[in-house]
């Protein structure tokens, strides 16, 4: 009952925005956060309120909402026989890497000793996901290390086997991993980071020094992309590299990269922050949204005209504005959608009165 009362509250207050196609986006690209990294309170609440803006918006509002979370309990279902498969094999073989996909994500826990001999122990998840329900994800390279190699074919041949229609596709960058690193004196931490980080520092098991152009050309990593990681991990709160040059700043030309093997912390678990790999992420949501306006006045219009054949120019923007829910349209765009289906031949002036339109059908 409680939980009723506080999404009824937080309902009131969608209400009240104004662009309701907006915040969908925003929305979704948060849930599948939630969903992915596991930091939702309770999946019950989150269809409860999904629900509640169903029955407010209508069917098509919450369609892909609906999805991610009828999908996620579907990709669970796979994961735990996937575990239940690779605990089978696991004495042979002891893979694994935290990644995702458009449609997946794994995750994994792997060990990093000063002595810089990689000793992994490894556990590896998988979650398959259906790419159309989820924010769309810009792929990036990544080379893996022999023992995630192993275990991503591993699950990419039991899938296959399962599903041999469907065409899997890794995104990395939203992938986690936990790494279980020995420093000097014994000192033993469990490191929650992305998959990026978590390559990057195994490289340092075969590797006392590496340069940033040689860490970048291991991995296929971008400059964008590799300064942003190793700051992370060399210029950040938790130190666990150390670098030449500026201390706070990341130069790609000229820095090397160590192990700090003196790294110490009050904490036996934390995690090392990234800044996001795509950072034009919100310019992309703003960029989708307005090009869903455009379809969704174009098929409000013709819809409008289709059944009045002839309106004048104020009662077709009024009717427009009327029917559509999800967003105010400004007036400079309804103009300028009403030329294009003009030039396109949807709609016509009429001659006798250039201030009404004709359908054309």
């Amino acid at each position: 009952e409680a939980l009723e009362l506080k999404l009824d509250e937080l309902l009131q207050l969608f209400l009240l925005i104004a662009d309701k196609d907006l915040f969908a986006e925003i929305y979704r690209e948060r849930l599948a956060k939630r969903l992915l990294n596991r930091r939702f309170i309770s999946l019950h609440a989150e269809k409860i309120m999904i629900i509640k803006m169903k029955t407010q918006q209508g069917a098509p509002f919450t369609t892909k909402l609906e999805g991610m979370v009828n999908d996620f309990g579907i990709g669970e279902d796979l994961a735990k026989l996937w575990q239940a498969h690779y605990a089978q094999i696991g004495s042979g073989k002891n893979d694994g890497e935290n990644n995702r996909k458009n449609s997946i994500l794994t995750s994994s826990q792997t060990s990093m000793h000063n002595d810089l001999h990689l000793k992994p122990s490894l556990e590896f998840s998988v979650q398959v996901l259906t790419q159309g329900f989820w924010p769309a994800q810009k792929f990036r390279e990544l080379h893996l290390t022999r023992e995630l190699t192993n275990a991503k074919n591993e699950f990419d041949q039991w899938y296959k086997a399962r599903h041999s229609h469907r065409l899997l596709t890794w995104i990395y960058a939203l992938g986690e991993a936990t790494v279980r690193a020995t420093f000097h004196h014994s000192k033993k931490y469990d490191i929650s980071l992305s998959t990026f980080q978590a390559v990057t520092l195994l490289l340092f098991n075969s590797a006392s020094s590496l340069s940033f152009q040689s860490i970048c050309d291991s991995l296929g990593l971008d400059v964008a992309t590799g300064k942003r990681i190793l700051h992370s991990l060399a210029c950040g709160k938790h130190k666990i590299l150390i670098k030449t040059g500026q201390p706070k700043s990341i130069n790609h030309s000229q820095d090397e990269f160590r192990i700090n093997c003196e790294f110490s912390s009050k904490l036996k678990r934390f995690s090392i922050p990234i800044p996001s790999l795509d950072a034009e992420s919100r310019k992309d949501i703003n960029l989708e949204v307005q090009q869903q306006r455009g379809y969704n006045i174009d098929a409000t219009l013709v819809r409008i005209m289709k059944a009045r054949k002839r309106l004048t120019h104020q009662e077709l923007i009024g009717e427009v504005i009327h029917q559509i829910q999800n967003f105010t349209p400004e007036i400079k765009l309804l103009r300028q959608r009403i030329e294009a289906l003009i030039e396109r031949g949807y709609i016509q002036r009429d001659d006798a009165d250039p201030r009404s339109y004709i359908y054309l059908p």
